[in-house]
């Protein structure tokens, strides 16, 4: 459920790009660290609705973002 909320909100970074922990519990959970990138199927993902988020919104416009090179065929639904 956390993935999803930090989907929402723009934070979702790429599963490629952070660590794997071992909570108290035993249970693993992501990590992003301070190299993690963002997810580019969420990008895809918002982009092929029509609705990217604020952080999407202002990376662009400084320049930071350029969804014409997100690769569109990936399957992302």
């Amino acid at each position: 459920m956390r993935r999803l909320r930090e989907f929402a909100d723009g934070a979702f970074h790429c599963h490629k790009t952070g660590t794997i922990a071992e909570g108290a519990d035993g249970s693993e959970d992501f990590v992003a660290t301070k190299d993690s990138l963002h997810c580019a199927g969420a990008l895809i993902f918002l982009e092929k609705r029509n609705a990217p988020n604020q952080i999407m919104r202002i990376a662009e416009r400084l320049s930071l973002y350029d969804r014409t090179k997100l690769d569109m065929k990936a399957p992302v639904r």
